[in-house]
């Protein structure tokens, strides 16, 4: 059995007979509340704490005065004096495999900044962490940026059709855009078993779009819990 927590906006944990996970925690958009949800999930564990860059609405160095005992990955183009704040660290290549604690720890470059992740876990669960990764087209962009955004998109999804079937994958549905950042082309190319929304804002509306689409888990507030069965 697996729980998966919606803890706000792009910060999701993860508790699991294997490994406990921690993904983007950030307090600028989730409040200083969410330290009292972590803390209680993540209470008496030892997980591993991943960002997938260094946006405030992704990272919120703080984390490190919450959970103890805890590791962390962060990727290589995070700056030194940040980087320098955390005492149990891996830093990941931009494009790299690592393996830590029996988890491997596969990065692409995201397209924006940091990366995505895809780890598998000792019993092989795969989970896929999109971070910031998704189709960046804004209604005003100029042709030229437009062009840019498409072609580093459809790079990145060549590049993950050999992970089809992954187990979890945490994909971008931002609101602001029209087509939610890619979400279905991407859920298309990596047709996981479980798929949860991230990079929402608080914003639950928009999931209307997504009902109904195998596998699915919408959340709709905060803290929420999801309980898988199988993985």
């Amino acid at each position: 059995m697996m729980k998966v927590y919606y803890i706000c906006h792009s910060t999701w944990g993860i508790i699991s007979d294997v490994k406990d996970l921690l993904f983007d925690y950030s307090e600028r958009i989730c409040g200083s509340g969410v330290r009292g949800v972590v803390m209680k999930i993540f209470s008496g564990r030892s997980p591993l704490i991943l960002f997938s860059h260094t946006h405030s609405d992704h990272f919120s160095p703080s984390v490190s005065t919450i959970v103890k005992n805890a590791q962390y990955i962060l990727p290589r183009d995070t700056p030194e004096d940040i980087a320098r704040g955390f005492s149990t660290k891996v830093v990941v290549p931009l494009r790299g495999e690592v393996t830590l604690d029996g988890v491997v720890i596969q990065t692409f470059p995201s397209t924006d900044e940091g990366v995505a992740y895809l780890l598998e876990l000792e019993d092989g669960c795969r989970i896929f962490f999109a971070g910031d990764l998704a189709r960046w087209v804004w209604p005003d962009d100029s042709e030229k940026n437009r062009r840019e955004a498409e072609r580093m998109w459809k790079r990145v999804l060549g590049e993950l059709e050999e992970y089809n079937g992954v187990d979890l994958a945490f994909l971008v549905a931002d609101p602001r855009l029209e087509d939610l950042g890619g979400f279905l082309e991407i859920f298309q190319v990596l047709q996981p078993k479980h798929t949860f929304p991230i990079h929402n804002f608080g914003v639950f509306s928009h999931y209307k779009k997504l009902k109904g689409l195998r596998g699915v888990h919408l959340p709709s507030g905060a803290p929420q819990e999801f309980i898988l069965g199988d993985h």
